[in-house]
């Protein structure tokens, strides 16, 4: 019955100065008022947040190393793309004497092949190797001088070619593998930066690999890679590749100024592009494989997926504390401690990244390393920071503590305990 339809209360002259009665209205008043809030309070839905797995880092980071690899091999093969004029050459050679063995078979007569010869010596006079091969003022120690020469200048360009390759290559590679945990956590501003500082470093290590990558060969397996032993051909690309993963791997400790970080990822970039080299030759051998396009894809996906994996792996493997999102947007995230303090807080530019949402400060509170382990200290520009549901200004942090930040609820875990 609503309270429109409930009956009236009769109230007496002598009832009307009893404290019972007086009570009993407070009472029904409260109630009312009571009903009143709840029906209008705002239903707040349940975050929706991706799977625990999608955050893992050597999920998130092998993928991004497989996308890496991919532009990077697209990228690199359009910058390398160059013509075969050797094979070209060899077609117009084949042409010519096609052109002769028809003249000799009576299908041509001498004026229509000398003008056949003319037209196919005149369009291919493009052709450098063509060019030398049909010049009539060479005999054939001259002309085997020239044809030398081209092909030493033609080899100085595969190479910058190929310097070309590695570099875009390792550019997207790092741009991939650095930007990935800023993508994840959805800062935009910090996966920038990132992306900018993985870049460079990949050019840097795609620079290097590609001029040392010579010289290993030269030593390795001298210069005839076909003749080399499996064992060889393996060690050089797994020298090359792992130096190319050693640089990527820069990133991420440059940006968060790290030390602890640069190692981990260099040490994860180091085992991963080792890995990658080193599969690259059985996996060509396996799948019959003999294209230069085809084996360098196969070289730049298993390069970017084995640093991405190695590198998260050995960084979960070496994490000592970390904060584990529980509740929030970007709920089943960790994020590992290695700065001190280490910053929570609304800004892009801080270390733990907590974003839409208006009551937490740009640097809301600060987690401490110390000889002991860690505290968290709560800093004045946002709602009170909780420690296990109590305001705190700071305080020693054990395994298993819930903080809160705004709307987010943060999970301390360490190494020594159960995660």
């Amino acid at each position: 019955m609503s309270e429109m339809e409930q009956p009236k209360i009769k109230i007496t002259t002598d009832e009307i100065a009893d404290a019972k009665v007086d009570a009993r209205l407070a009472e029904l008043d409260r109630v009312r008022g009571t009903k009143r809030h709840y029906e209008s309070a705002e239903v707040i839905a349940p975050v929706k947040s991706r799977p625990a797995w999608w955050f893992r880092p050597a999920f998130y980071l092998c993928l991004a190393g497989l996308l890496g690899g991919l532009l990077g091999w697209g990228a690199g093969t359009l910058l390398g793309v160059r013509p075969d004029i050797r094979a070209e050459a060899r077609m117009m050679m084949n042409d010519l004497e096609s052109i002769e063995r028809a003249r000799l078979d009576g299908r041509l007569s001498d004026d229509r092949a000398m003008r056949a010869r003319e037209l196919r010596v005149r369009t291919g006079a493009g052709n450098p190797y063509f060019a030398i091969q049909t010049d009539p003022s060479l005999d054939a120690g001259g002309r085997a001088v020239r044809l030398n020469e081209l092909a030493k200048a033609e080899r100085e360009r595969d190479r910058t070619a190929e310097l070309l390759t590695y570099a875009c290559a390792a550019v997207l590679i790092g741009l991939a593998l650095s930007s990935a945990e800023r993508v994840i956590e959805r800062n935009s501003a910090g996966a920038t930066i990132s992306a900018s500082v993985g870049a460079i470093a990949g050019l840097l290590g795609g620079a290097i690999a590609a001029l040392a990558g010579d010289r290993i060969s030269d030593a390795l397996i001298g210069s005839d890679p076909l003749s080399a032993t499996l064992g060889m051909r393996v060690l050089r690309d797994a020298i090359i590749y792992g130096l190319l993963g050693l640089f990527i791997g820069l990133a991420p400790g440059i940006v968060m100024r790290s030390g602890k970080r640069t190692i981990v990822g260099m040490l994860g970039g180091l085992v991963g592009g080792c890995v990658g080299g080193a599969l690259v030759v059985p996996i060509e051998r396996a799948m019959g494989m003999d294209q230069a396009t085809v084996s360098r894809l196969i070289a730049l996906l298993v390069l970017g997926g084995a640093t991405g994996l190695a590198w998260g792996a050995i960084e979960s493997a070496t994490k000592r504390g970390w904060l584990r999102v529980a509740r929030g947007l970007i709920a089943g995230k960790q994020f590992i401690l290695y700065r001190d303090p280490t910053f929570i807080g609304s800004s892009p530019m801080s270390h733990v990244y907590l974003f839409k949402d208006p009551t937490v400060g740009r640097r809301h509170a600060a987690i401490h390393r110390t000889r002991e382990g860690f505290e968290i200290e709560n800093l004045p520009m946002g709602s009170p920071t909780k420690l296990n549901d109590r305001p705190v200004a700071r305080a020693r942090l054990r395994h298993g503590d819930r903080i809160d930040v705004g709307q987010t609820t943060l999970v301390f875990e360490t190494r020594g305990a159960s995660s």
